[in-house]
């Protein structure tokens, strides 16, 4: 068991000591762009966050609306089928805002 410790102990210190080799600050790194574009980009970034969380939790409720529905119209194997089409539509949306999301925090608006 000791021996097990020490090894997890060997393994975080050559990992924090080898992370900590050259530290990177804001003055340090080439940025053409300078601050005011990081936070347009930030800006950006999370109003399409918002709009995607936004997009999906609609879709989300109609699947629900169809779900009961189709329990209504069909039941119960109506109502799965209805709430299988609904899942698929929400995944839909929710991988289609977020490619949206990953791109608007990918680009910098000066090199627009």
């Amino acid at each position: 068991m000791n021996l097990l410790r020490a090894a997890a102990l060997a393994a975080i210190m050559g990992t924090v000591v080898g992370c900590g080799s050259d530290p990177k600050t804001a003055d340090s790194v080439d940025d053409p762009c300078g601050p005011a574009d990081d936070v347009e980009r930030g800006a950006v970034t999370a109003g399409e966050g918002v709009k995607t969380g936004v997009t999906t939790a609609v879709e989300g409720t109609k699947a629900v609306g169809k779900t009961v529905g189709g329990y209504v119209d069909g039941g119960s194997d109506e109502a799965k089928k209805e709430w299988a089409e609904g899942k698929a539509d929400t995944r839909a949306t929710a991988n289609e805002g977020s490619s949206d999301t990953k791109t608007a925090a990918n680009t910098k608006p000066c090199n627009r």
